[in-house]
């Protein structure tokens, strides 16, 4: 029996299952972006709402475990809802782990929250297609990145490899008349070579961030990693001239027995995107 005494007032005229249908409505009602769920985690996103279920994401969570499912049903003893949530909830599961894996981004959480809520809806089988095909859409994606990356490295080994070459070639023929005759050539050949390095250095700690686009073909990642080493030889060559001219500097002055300050510095250019032309506006301002 229920204790009038601690019904509200305003529930005086309601049935038991009214009421219980209308504390269910204000509960759901709480889930709101910037407020704490039932565990105290504060809500971010909000990907699907329903009148008996709400799909959002946290922010204190794990990357994994922030997309979190509520199921609230109007009538009490209704358990279909959940029982549905629970024959998808593997699917659910194995995809959060794929996402994660891969980093895919908000736009799968959104399709998953979709495939969550025909689930619940008690489209079983649908819900477990949707799922399947968002787990292969990402993982697609995901291989289309790991490509993206590797033949965006691709294209900065290549011309490395072919300054490595040519440099070894210079130095093991250093005492043929043509290399004796042009020694500013082999200088300028090691400082090529070595902006290369640090132009490859920089391209492999950037790999990551390369943002893969279906429509491009792998091949234009490596032009785009070509690219940066070109940006990094012309680097190296400005460099190394404005060592030799003196204008800039002036403590890596080259030498024939110690050229080694020089390749550092080549080396710091070929690595740093700024640091050529920072220094070129120094000079333009001095000049």
């Amino acid at each position: 029996m229920v204790d009038v005494a601690q019904i509200k007032p305003e529930n005086l005229n309601l049935s038991k299952e009214e009421i219980y249908k209308k504390d269910q409505r204000a509960r759901l009602a709480k889930y709101l972006i910037g407020e704490k769920d039932a565990m105290g985690y504060t809500i971010s996103k909000i990907y699907a709402r329903g009148d008996e279920h709400v799909i959002y994401e946290v922010k204190e969570a794990s990357a994994i475990e922030s997309l979190k499912v509520i199921i609230d049903t109007e009538i009490e003893t209704n358990g279909e809802p959940i029982n549905n949530f629970q024959k998808v909830k593997d699917k659910f599961d194995k995809l959060k782990s794929v996402m994660y894996k891969s980093g895919s981004d908000a736009s799968y959480k959104q399709r998953a929250a979709s495939a969550l809520v025909t689930g619940i809806m008690g489209n079983i089988a649908e819900s477990k297609s949707l799922f399947e095909g968002i787990e292969a859409d990402a993982l697609e994606e995901y291989k289309n990145k790991i490509y993206g990356r590797l033949f965006y490295l691709l294209g900065a080994v290549i011309l490395t490899v072919i300054f490595v070459f040519i440099s070894l070639g210079v130095y093991f023929f250093r005492h043929a008349d043509i290399i004796k005759n042009n020694t500013q050539f082999a200088y300028i050949m090691y400082s090529v070579t070595f902006a290369c390095f640090g132009g490859f250095f920089s391209v492999s700690l950037k790999a990551k961030e390369v943002f893969t686009q279906r429509a491009l073909g792998y091949w234009m990642f490596a032009v785009y990693g070509a690219e940066r080493l070109i940006i990094s030889i012309i680097a190296g060559i400005a460099a190394y001239t404005l060592v030799s001219s003196g204008l800039l500097f002036s403590a890596f002055q080259n030498n024939s027995s110690n050229i080694f300050p020089v390749l550092v510095l080549c080396f710091v250019s070929g690595f740093s995107e700024t640091l050529i032309p920072n220094s070129l506006n120094k000079l333009e301002k001095k000049t």
